[in-house]
């Protein structure tokens, strides 16, 4: 389905579907998920407010190797992520403002990856916006994979888009260029001894291509960023619907 022009309509507008979405994408992604794993929209305990789906391996159903495909899980030397830019440093390269983040428990059920959809309050001032870029920092520092989806257009905090305030932030440097006609971003962080990034860089209207969700640093497995897309919009209002598929024909609000 065709990526939908989310700048027609309010922030109160959307703030539902970005609930929606959320629990359908939790649903999507537990069923590629191997074995051990799970997936659930939740407040994290970490003091920030947004609700994130956070993917989870169970103390209790670990096994030995996520490399074994036992539902969906694959390795980055069978196939690499199909994206348009990637991009990788070492530890040592992280900026001085990084190396002093603290680092915290996740609980007892070890969190591995979190997924979050921006919404127009992210970037609705700088305060707002810094916060969003700093909690996605905190949570790569903390070996904690993270991947994020960005269906609006850069504002004058984020003239690059998201993924360079975030990697901007990780380094002291960062090669990355948005594309004008591509704003949106979806982009994949890998945690480790070596952090990289896989983005995809896309437009309204748009298809949703194929996204990485690390579970390790080796090991991923492709998130059904569309299919979930399209199970959330068959829950939302026809009236909305219709707004946000009809042509545009002026500024967006």
């Amino acid at each position: 389905m065709p990526i939908h022009d989310w700048t027609k309509v309010t922030p109160e507008v959307y703030h539902p579907f970005h609930v929606i979405w959320l629990g359908t994408l939790a649903g999507a992604v537990n069923r590629v998920l191997p074995a051990g794993y799970y997936a659930m929209p939740e407040m994290p305990s970490f003091g920030y407010i947004p609700v994130v789906l956070t993917l989870s391996r169970s103390d209790r159903n670990r096994h030995d190797s996520t490399r074994q495909n036992s539902g969906g899980g694959v390795s980055l030397a069978t196939r690499p992520p199909k994206v348009q830019y990637t991009s990788s440093f070492s530890p040592a390269r992280r900026s001085a403002l990084q190396r002093s983040l603290v680092v915290r428990s996740a609980g007892n059920d070890q969190v591995v990856a979190v997924v979050e959809v921006v919404s127009p309050s992210n970037k609705a001032d700088k305060k707002q916006f810094q916060t969003f870029v700093n909690k996605a920092v905190d949570f790569i520092l903390r070996g904690i994979h993270f991947f994020v989806i960005d269906l609006f257009p850069p504002t004058r905090r984020d003239p690059q888009g998201i993924h360079y305030a975030i990697w901007s932030e990780l380094f002291d440097t960062c090669d990355f260029s948005l594309p004008p006609s591509k704003p949106l971003t979806l982009a994949s962080y890998v945690a480790g001894d070596d952090d990289r990034a896989f983005v995809n860089n896309i437009a309204v209207g748009d298809p949703f291509p194929e996204m990485p969700l690390f579970l390790d640093p080796e090991t991923y497995v492709d998130v059904p960023i569309e299919e979930s897309y399209v199970d959330a919009l068959k829950n939302y209002p026809s009236h909305w619907i219709e707004v946000l598929s009809a042509p545009s024909t002026g500024e967006a609000p």
